[in-house]
């Protein structure tokens, strides 16, 4: 006999269900912080999260919680996959004597890898920001585990409300339960994820950034109304202010995502910086035909050249105008995304609408799906507001 262990107690640390059975662990979990958000255009997040995870052993039943020697009794051996550092704060067993059912609880703070992450919309992009559950000691036919179903947020208030998590907001929660199956060797483990959808509170960037360069460009636009003769001023000025945009890149360059594609604000800060240059190369044409350069006629000439400077002034003004429409048109990306229009936009309708509309997949998401039963969501009209649906039963909690 162990020394400090129940006699009855000796073998516990097998799996409690027959061969050939499965054991079913139920998990629940509740979100207390998330931070660093795919921060610099890392592929990382940090999470705050409780942890609980329920099982049946029958082999408990009628014994003391305060005398189970907890290390020597089996567990299902939960990892999260998806994990660069996790750290667990406490661990805390609690066991219902008449059953045998066991409760597991902890509290993870884990910097993790967001599989899904895709940054060509930004500043108007969301996220799928994933926690993956999955039992790696044991295979798909001997732990199940299974979202354990109840009628609450999964994640605290102060995080839903407005300002709750700083440069996001919340857009919806939902957990997929599947198995995945290793590549090298075909074996299979269940396999539950929560699948986070966060979307970039925008303004800053449009206040900051496109609205400076808006600006920049226009006045670039200032020389088209100097006579053309005037060239050394036309140009002195548009070299200014492209010089100007160019600092202007590089004191927001800390802002904006570090990665090798190009984002929608890329594609407006490059165009942008192409329409002054456009204004540089104009001043050059702009007085050679003003001296001349098409016939003879001085008069002429001068008139075609404030002809051309006309010209390029509409045609900028129109090109630049249609660059900011498109670049606002991403303002209506949850819209194009809600393909069922209840409101909510979950992690397959993200993952779907990225994937449609800039091509390319998510790391994660492999596997053949068991059971999708339940989403939270938060509307985009009320976003304090949580609605949240099991199985066809949707309910909502003001």
């Amino acid at each position: 006999m162990v020394v400090g262990i129940v006699p009855s107690l000796s073998g516990l640390s097998l799996r409690p269900a027959p061969e050939g059975t499965k054991t079913l662990v139920e998990v629940n979990y509740f979100i207390l912080a998330l931070s660093d958000i795919v921060k610099g255009g890392e592929q990382t997040f940090s999470v705050d999260f409780y942890l609980d995870m329920h099982w049946t052993d029958e082999r408990l039943i009628g014994e003391s919680e305060d005398e189970v020697e907890w290390d020597l009794v089996w567990k299902p051996g939960i990892e999260i996959t998806n994990s660069i550092d996790a750290k667990t704060e406490f661990e805390n067993f609690l066991l219902d004597d008449a059953t045998g059912r066991v409760t597991y609880q902890t509290r993870y703070r884990a910097k993790l890898i967001a599989s899904f992450m895709n940054l060509r919309a930004f500043p108007f992009d969301a996220q799928v920001l994933n926690i993956s559950f999955e039992s790696g000691a044991h295979a798909a036919d001997e732990v199940e585990l299974q979202m354990l179903r109840s009628a609450g947020s999964n994640v605290a208030s102060r995080l839903v409300q407005e300002g709750g998590l700083a440069e996001w907001g919340f857009a919806s929660l939902r957990e997929v339960e599947r198995v995945n199956t290793l590549e090298f060797d075909d074996s299979q483990y269940s396999n539950l994820e929560v699948q986070v959808v966060v979307r970039r509170h925008s303004g800053y960037y449009v206040k900051k950034i496109m609205l400076t360069v808006l600006l920049i460009v226009g006045m670039s636009w200032s020389v088209l109304w100097i006579d053309p003769t005037e060239v050394a001023d036309r140009i002195a000025i548009s070299t200014t202010l492209g010089l100007t945009a160019i600092a202007f890149n590089f004191v927001v360059n800390d802002a904006l995502p570090k990665i090798p594609y190009f984002t929608s604000m890329d594609y407006y800060l490059t165009f942008s910086f192409f329409a002054i240059v456009f204004t540089v190369l104009e001043n050059v044409v702009s007085f050679y035909i003003s001296q001349g350069g098409v016939g003879h006629d001085a008069a002429a000439a001068m008139a075609a050249a404030k002809d051309l400077d006309f010209i390029s002034f509409v045609a900028s003004a129109g090109v630049m105008a249609l660059l900011t429409a498109w670049f606002l048109s991403h303002l209506l990306w949850e819209k194009c995304a809600d393909t069922n229009k209840d409101g909510i936009v979950d992690a397959a309708e993200v993952i779907a609408y990225q994937e449609r509309v800039f091509g390319g997949k998510g790391v994660g998401g492999e596997g053949v799906v068991v059971d999708q039963r339940r989403r939270q969501g938060w509307s985009m009209s009320s976003p304090a507001r949580l609605v949240h649906e099991a199985g066809d039963n949707p309910v909502l909690i003001v």
